[in-house]
C-alpha cells in the first residue's frame, strides 16, 4: 500500500500530512492545487501554530512488511 505524504511549513515548524488509499497516479498540478486548498482552509491549529502554511513537497511512500513471526492466531490453550 502506498501513502501520499504532504509536507508543509507551519508557522513554527514543519508538518507532514499522510493520506492512505489515494490515487497513485496524481500529477504535480493536481497535488499542488489540493495542497493549496488545504493551506487556504487553515483548519489545523494548535498552541498558536497554524500547521499547513506553505506546501513544501509531496511524495508517495511504500512500506514493505517482512514478517519474522506471527502468533496472532495462537489460542490461550497452547
Amino acid at each position: 500500500m502506498k501513502t501520499l505524504k504532504l509536507r508543509y511549513q507551519g508557522t513554527k515548524k514543519k508538518h507532514t500530512l499522510s493520506l492512505n488509499d489515494v490515487n497513485e497516479n496524481l500529477d504535480d498540478a493536481t497535488v499542488r492545487a489540493a495542497m493549496n486548498e488545504i493551506k487556504e482552509a487553515a483548519l489545523i491549529q494548535k498552541d498558536n501554530e497554524v500547521y499547513y502554511v506553505k506546501p513544501l513537497s509531496a511524495n508517495y511512500t511504500e512500506t514493505i512488511v517482512t514478517p519474522i513471526f506471527d502468533d496472532t492466531e495462537v489460542t490461550a490453550e497452547e
